[in-house]
């Protein structure tokens, strides 16, 4: 099958060292155009072994054979040469998705023809063993489609070398020898075949010289790139870089360093490494640390410069592998003082910051604790007092008194809100409620105030609005309350309308507008309407924040407030907001009114407070609920254990125990008894508003939050809701327990308990228990309108928190 002649030595010597290179070449196919050479010096070794095979073989089937696989190699050894060149002569942006197809469209119709040659005959015919000296060659003759091929082949390779030429007369240097090679390299097959050199007739001699082209390739990649340009550029970009680098061996010694390093720890251009090694210790003892890891790991750390303490380096060491096995490591210092000292400023600009916002934090929230705890008292006596009043005198009296805790909650709640918004603490509620009911709502609010000033005032709610929305109902009332407030004030006559309409290709867009016929903003002054604390005409009662609160809501949920106004010719407000539709059986029943009927309740109360205690006994006058109140959490921690309440309310600041720890107490009490146990509704009560107050509150385990002032209809509904007894029906709610003197008297006893208590705590140096006496003396003071008895509370709370024992005592006195 197969026969031996000298002649085949010199074909496969050429398999052999393209073999060898093409193996050598696969190993680095990473350096720059190894891998297009790779798959010719591939095609090029398979066609060299094809032709050493098919030249010793005897058989005519089998040199057949072995003739398609060497003309399948030859097809594409002319794209592949050609996309060689296009890369390598720097015209490969001419190398497309496109262009290669073209390219390969003959190849591949000449590999489909070739492999079904018996079929058409059109590549060759006439096949035949022939001898031509010590040889057995295959003779054929060529059919029209294997001549188009050897034109296709030789044009390819003929503009391969073109485009070499360009590029070796245009390029300079290394990369000018680089082309030379691989212009040679090319040449060669092409030369051979060109001018029929062999040296035996029928004897392709076009396989033997492959080697050389291969060799050609391979020195043009290697020589002239691996060995000699990318040793030397590392090793200038080693020696130059900004930062200091140090590369260990295996053994962990210094055996090279560039010249910031060499700087950095003093040991000049000419040093012995092992002086290096030991500055860079000495300088840095945690590096002993680093090195000492095996097996090595890349990894990053921040350490501190012994030698100057304001200096920190962030060290990066990287392990050297080849081949999986280890090789040492390179260790990079880079200089990050300036970045932590921005750092360490910038840390300090924030904290400065988050101190100054929490300080007026506390501070808000002190002054809300302080106001909010009279008020919410004058609120509850205004309430039940307007129920008892029979003289219309009595009446004006009572309206005023009303008109002004209103006054004093709306600045309350005002400051709370945009200290809230600044804070980025205040969160949206989104839940459905009915459009045409909330601004039913504002209406009825605002209608006897604009009839009291003869003004006109109209809400317009246009056709096709959805019934229920989503969105927090308690925001848009509070950006809409705002605004009408606003040209209640600066309007005295004609009209305010407020309308509510759906933008044009606005789905799920409500837009709000407020007009008024007022006096106007000025276009000069239009800019300043929306800043805190501005009125453009001071009001009584006014700190100018309406508008800005107003404003701050609108564009948490997503929209932008905007005013068109002229002076003298009124102003129109304007904001357009997303409000989803939703079905309307979705909507709460939160707003209905009291039923008319209660249930009897046990319901417990806790507050350190007694006149809050006793404002709520005044609110379930009249009623069937029975109120037990406690004035300390363990009271009423003993009291559970023995008695079942329906509902408890507890305030949330107290002392020894507060509120949230009360609730928790009694929610881990209900876990212990069982799952069968009921769960008692809690309602906390306090005048801290903030959100992290209530949260924590219901994190604890209450069941719903209220900020003081409570209304006596809003507090009812709140423990009707959560005992579910919404249907229930009660008589009138003007039945109400008259204030007697012996309240009075109450109060009087439990002012001198208080100055005992404070007195006993002075002797004792307990002074937090005479701040806790104090404040109650402060709290009753407020309560029931007795200024000498608040003053004396006060000063009692603020000297105790001095620690002036002598002082308290004289106030005792």
């Amino acid at each position: 099958m197969f026969y031996y002649s000298h002649y085949l030595i010199l074909p496969f010597f050429s398999t052999l060292i393209s073999f060898a290179l093409c193996w050598y070449i696969f190993r680095h196919r990473r350096e720059t155009l190894a891998q297009p050479v790779l798959s010719i010096i591939m095609i090029l070794t398979l066609w060299a072994f094809v032709f050493t095979l098919q030249t010793a073989a005897t058989e005519l089937w089998l040199k057949l054979q072995l003739f398609k696989i060497g003309t399948t190699c030859a097809a594409l050894l002319g794209p592949f040469t050609l996309s060689l060149a296009l890369e390598a002569s720097g015209f490969g942006h001419w190398k497309t998705k496109r262009l290669l197809q073209l390219v390969l469209l003959v190849p591949a119709l000449t590999i489909i023809a070739i492999w079904t040659n018996e079929l058409h005959n059109l590549t060759c015919y006439s096949t035949a063993v022939i001898r031509s000296g010590p040889l057995l060659v295959m003779g054929f003759k060529s059919g029209p489609l294997y001549n188009l091929h050897i034109i296709y082949t030789m044009l390819l390779y003929a503009l391969a070398q073109a485009l070499m030429l360009a590029g070796l007369i245009r390029e300079a240097g290394i990369d000018r020898r680089r082309l030379a090679l691989l212009l040679a390299g090319t040449l060669v097959p092409f030369t051979v075949h060109l001018f029929r050199i062999t040296p035996l007739k029928g004897f392709n001699f076009v396989p033997s010289v492959f080697w050389l082209s291969t060799l050609c390739y391979f020195l043009a990649i290697f020589r002239y790139r691996l060995l000699t340009i990318v040793p030397i550029a590392r090793s200038v970009l080693f020696e130059n870089l900004g930062h200091p680098v140090l590369i260990l061996d295996a053994r962990s010694r210094l055996i090279d360093s560039n010249r910031s390093a060499r700087k950095l720890f003093d040991s000049g251009e000419t040093s012995e490494e092992t002086a290096t090694l030991d500055a860079v210790k000495q300088r840095f003892p945690e590096f002993n640390a680093f090195i000492s890891n095996f097996p090595p790991t890349a990894f990053k750390q921040q350490i501190q410069d012994s030698v100057d303490q304001r200096r920190g380096w962030m060290v990066s060491i990287v392990p050297l592998e080849h081949h999986g096995k280890y090789l040492g490591r390179i260790i990079e210092f880079h200089d990050i003082s300036d970045l932590k000292q921005a750092e360490m400023a910038t840390r300090a600009a924030m904290t400065a910051a988050e101190e100054a916002s929490s300080a007026k934090s506390r501070f808000l929230a002190m002054v809300s604790h302080e106001m909010r705890t009279p008020l919410h008292a004058m609120s509850g006596a205004a309430e039940l007092l307007e129920e008892l009043a029979q003289m219309q005198e009595q009446r004006r009296s009572i309206d005023l008194f009303r008109k002004s805790c209103a006054t004093l909650q709306h600045l309350v709640e005002d400051l709370l809100d945009l200290s809230t918004i600044e804070a980025e603490r205040l969160k949206l509620t989104p839940a459905p409620f009915g459009l045409v009911e909330m601004m039913n709502h504002i209406h009825d609010l605002f209608a006897p105030r604009f009839a009291q000033k003869q003004i006109e005032f109209t809400i317009y709610v246009a056709e096709g609005l959805p019934p229920a929305v989503n969105g927090d109902r308690r925001r848009v009332v509070q950006v809409l309350t705002n605004l009408i407030e606003n040209a209640l004030k600066f309007t005295s006559s004609g009209a305010v309308t407020v309308t509510v309409e759906q933008p044009a290709n606005g789905e799920g867009m409500i837009r709000f507008m407020v007009t008024d016929s007022g006096a106007g903003i000025r276009a000069d002054r239009r800019s300043e309407i929306f800043s805190p604390f501005v009125s453009l005409i001071p009001q009584p009662g006014s700190a100018g924040l309406g508008l800005t609160i107003a404003s701050r809501l609108v564009e948490l949920m997503g929209g932008e407030l905007t005013v068109s106004s002229a002076s003298g010719k009124g102003s129109i407000f304007c904001f357009t907001i997303e409000l989803a539709p939703v079905d309307v059986s979705s909507l709460d029943d939160k707003y209905a009114c009291l039923p008319q009927t209660l249930p009897s309740l046990r319901i417990l109360a806790v507050d350190d407070i007694p006149d809050n205690l006793k404002l709520l006994s005044f609110y379930f006058a009249g009623t069937p609920f029975c109120l037990t109140p406690c004035l300390q959490a363990a009271d009423a921690l003993e009291l559970l254990e023995a008695v079942t309440f329906d509902c408890m309310l507890t305030d949330i600041c107290m002392p020894n125990i507060d509120g949230d720890t009360l609730i928790k107490t009694i929610r881990e009490q209900e876990n212990r008894r069982g799952p069968g146990t009921a769960r008692m509704p809690i309602i906390a009560i306090s005048a801290a508003a903030f959100a992290d107050d209530i949260q924590n509150a219901l994190d604890a385990g209450c069941d719903e939050y209220l900020s003081r002032p409570v209304g006596r209809r809003e507090l009812i509904r709140s423990i009707l809701r959560l005992t579910h007894h919404e249907s229930s029906e009660i008589p009138g709610e003007e039945t109400a327990v008259p204030i007697t003197g012996g309240m009075l008297d109450r109060v009087s006893q439990r002012i001198a308990a208080c100055r005992d208590e404070v007195a006993d705590a002075c002797k004792r140096g307990d002074m937090e228990c005479a701040i806790r006496a104090g404040h109650s003396i402060k709290g009753l003071g407020m309560a029931f309108n007795l200024p000498e008895v608040e003053r004396m509370g006060a000063g009692i709370e603020k000297a105790s928190r001095e620690g002036d024992s002598e002082g308290v005592m004289e106030l005792v006195k």
